[in-house]
This record gives structure tokens, sequence and C-alpha cells, in this order.
């Protein structure tokens, strides 16, 4: 607990985006749009790399865009994620319930083996409750397309050659890490 030493909290925290931050998907100058414009043909290049037809390739990317788009618009900029008191929000599990009604929190902390383990950190209120917002708008499969493209994008660098190369390609033209 970032106010209590002598306390061990959980915390719950933004995410969920494929772009560094916010601000990939935010910003409207040129280098931005372009910069949009390659994650997309990226996110396509890759999906198509696991056997989708070029047609559902781009579908695909085109979905996992809007839902990023939509919690990227929900999220922190870096500046806010500076400031000590925009971070720290402790709670008891059931506020998440509170602020993001449309996730089942209490089967979620279940799952993890951590129901009832006491207060948690929200570091981002606003972005929960947009996401509690997303996560009822979309479609199951929505979701399925979103999370199989974080699973491709995090398991890049250990799949075949073909993936790696075109993950290094995407992430030199961009100049980001990871």
């Amino acid at each position: 607990d970032y106010k209590d030493s002598t306390q061990v909290i959980g915390e719950v925290d933004q995410g969920g985006l494929g772009l560094p931050d916010r601000d990939y998907y935010t910003r409207t100058d040129p280098k931005s749009v372009e910069q949009r414009a390659e994650y997309l043909k990226h996110v396509a290049k890759m999906f198509a790399l696991m056997g989708d037809s070029a047609a559902l390739a781009g579908a695909e990317a085109q979905t996992v865009m809007a839902l990023e788009t939509q919690l990227a618009k929900a999220s922190q900029t870096m500046v806010q994620r500076r400031d000590p008191q925009a971070v720290y929000h402790r709670m008891p599990q059931s506020g998440l319930t509170t602020l993001a009604p449309g996730f089942p929190w209490p089967a979620y902390f279940t799952a993890l083996g951590l129901a009832g383990k006491g207060d948690i950190n929200v570091t981002a209120p606003d972005f929960f409750k947009e996401f509690g917002v997303v996560v009822r708008a979309q479609s199951i499969p929505k979701w399925k397309v979103y999370l199989r493209w974080h699973l491709i994008n995090a398991a890049a660098r250990s799949l075949s050659s073909r993936f790696v190369d075109e993950d290094f390609h995407f992430r030199g033209m961009i100049q980001i890490g990871r």
C-alpha cells in the first residue's frame, strides 16, 4: 500500500493496448496517423501469419484497433500517471463491481484465489468505468479477436521466424521498444 508500508494490497491498472500508451491512439498529427495505419497493417499481417484470410485478418485488425482505441481514450496520460495521488484509489474489491459492473469481478478474484483478500488499489478508476461499458457493449466474438491478438503479440518473439521478423520490422518502423 503506497500510503501504508505495513500493508501489502493488490492493484489493478489500466492496460490492454498494443501500442505503448494512449497518445499513440489519440494524437492527430500526421506521424501518429501514419503509425496507427502501420499498426493496423501489422496486426492484419500477424493474423494472416496465423492462417486467417487477408479479408478476415483486415477485419480482425479493425476490431482490435476499435477496442484498443476505446480503452486508450479512457486511459490516464503519462503525465497524469506521474502524480502519486492520481494513481492511488484504495477500495474494497467490491468497489470494482460498482465502477465496472459489466465485468464479473467476484468470479475473477475467485479464479485468481484472491476473493476476500482485502482492499485493492485501483490506479485508474475512470479507465475501469469505461472498461465496464466496453465489456458490456462488445460481443464475445470481438473480445475473442482482441484476446487472440494480445496472445499473438505477446508471443511473437517466441514464434516462427516469420512472426519474429514481422514484429521486429514493425517495432523498428515506428521506433518503439518492447
